[in-house]
């Protein structure tokens, strides 16, 4: 009889720990209560993304500008997961949070801000230095970084041919020249654009500029 009970006992105790499991309640080790959900890249400092700022006794804090991962229970598949925040494209991340009144691990597919790019599972902020302009008269070169590194780099303006020059640029400046342009090449991990500039008539392109000869 006492054996019978003892099994119920475990039966049941059994059964309750499953059932916690499944719905998303925390679970006991010891004497302690361990958290279902943990965010790798959890800071104190809400990252506010295009203007939007989370309640962190909603959703804890999500930080785009790092690469995370979470491991808990999944909001939808209620099982043991572990998940890696992504670039669905170099414009567009998934990131992967706790949902802290749940303590569920959700996530969220959020465009990086417009002087950012995704890699690696993160929103990297850029910078990028035109040294003159769209100027096809001079030879100069865009400073930048890029989001697969973290050094400055240089892009020198270059001649394509002897009536073609590529200018680079900043994505976002304005192109004012009457006609001329045949194409513009943004870069998808950094803020560089390549226009491809025919010489006007009577100059030929020289050493990354169009000049009289």
């Amino acid at each position: 009889m006492i054996r019978k009970l003892a099994m119920a006992v475990m039966l049941v105790s059994l059964i309750l720990l499953v059932g916690n499991v499944l719905v998303g309640n925390s679970t006991l080790v010891g004497h302690a209560i361990a958290a279902q959900c943990d965010d790798s890249d959890l800071t104190e400092v809400n990252d506010a993304l295009n203007g939007n700022v989370f309640s962190r006794e909603r959703y804890s804090t999500l930080n785009y500008n790092i690469p995370g991962t979470v491991r808990g229970i999944h909001s939808l598949l209620r099982i043991p997961v572990t998940m890696k925040d992504n670039c669905l494209s170099s414009t567009r991340l998934t990131e992967y949070y706790c949902d802290v009144k749940q303590d569920l691990v959700v996530s969220a597919a959020v465009d990086c801000p417009m002087d950012s790019r995704c890699y690696g599972g993160a929103c990297v902020p850029l910078l990028c230095k035109d040294n003159d302009g769209f100027n096809v008269t001079a030879n100069s070169s865009v400073e930048y970084n890029s989001a697969i590194g973290s050094n400055f780099l240089i892009a020198e303006d270059y001649c394509k041919s002897n009536t073609t020059l590529v200018e680079f640029i900043c994505q976002g400046e304005e192109v004012v020249w009457p006609g001329g342009i045949q194409n513009s090449y943004p870069y998808p991990h950094d803020l560089r654009l390549a226009v491809h500039h025919q010489c006007p008539a009577g100059t030929i392109c020289l050493k990354g500029a169009c000049t009289d000869g």
